[in-house]
């Protein structure tokens, strides 16, 4: 007969053994989710490019204001026609056109909307980027978003999509503050006539 005590061995052996076959079950399931798993997709962009390949942007909005910045081809600088280059903030013209150049697609949008009713016809903004193989991108830049995180965009006439507010803005706002370096203060010259001490001229006293 056996023990009692040999069937509570039995019984603890028993569970450890299905408990020893169900955590590798259960580690080997987990490595096959891991291996079988979606890979995190890559941010859409809007436009893909560098500063080496647009050699001219223009910027222009619906009232018909519009400001050209050309990159010079000696000193890669960003520059405005007919303004001195030593006038020209040449770094924030740089930073706004990397925020450009780099912008992500937030959303495309499938389904069909008007396009005057999110401000694509005519488009509030219309921004052209002229690259260095002479192909002009154009894209046109409608009303922010209902939540303003972003603005509608077209890009070559194409599908409607919404594009991050930041990458934008200050290439936008260069429309109403060019993008010029600060005037130095001019410094007032006396105009009175300083009479040197012990020249012998004196002043004449008023009566």
């Amino acid at each position: 007969m056996i023990r009692r005590s040999t069937w509570i061995l039995l019984l603890v052996f028993a569970i450890l053994a299905g408990f020893a076959f169900f955590f590798q079950r259960y580690q080997s399931n987990k490595a096959d989710n891991s291996a079988t798993q979606t890979p995190t997709s890559t941010p859409q962009m809007a436009f893909n490019l560098n500063g080496a390949q647009v050699n001219e942007i223009t910027i222009s909005d619906s009232s018909g204001n519009s400001l050209d910045l050309v990159r010079d081809e000696t000193s890669a600088q960003w520059t405005i026609p007919d303004v001195p280059k030593d006038q020209v903030d040449a770094s924030k013209i740089g930073n706004a056109s990397t925020q450009l150049f780099g912008a992500e697609v937030q959303e495309t949008i499938t389904h069909t909307l008007p396009l005057d009713s999110i401000s694509l016809a005519p488009p509030a903004f219309s921004i052209t980027m002229t690259l260095s193989n002479g192909t002009e991108l154009s894209t046109e830049v409608g009303a922010q978003t209902p939540i303003g995180s972003g603005y509608y965009v077209r890009v070559n006439s194409g599908q409607v999509i919404i594009v991050g507010k930041t990458a934008l803005d200050e290439i936008i706002k260069f429309l109403s503050e060019p993008p010029l370096l600060p005037t130095p203060t001019p410094v007032v010259a006396p105009t009175g006539t300083i009479v040197p001490a012990g020249s012998g001229n004196q002043a004449t006293p008023t009566p």
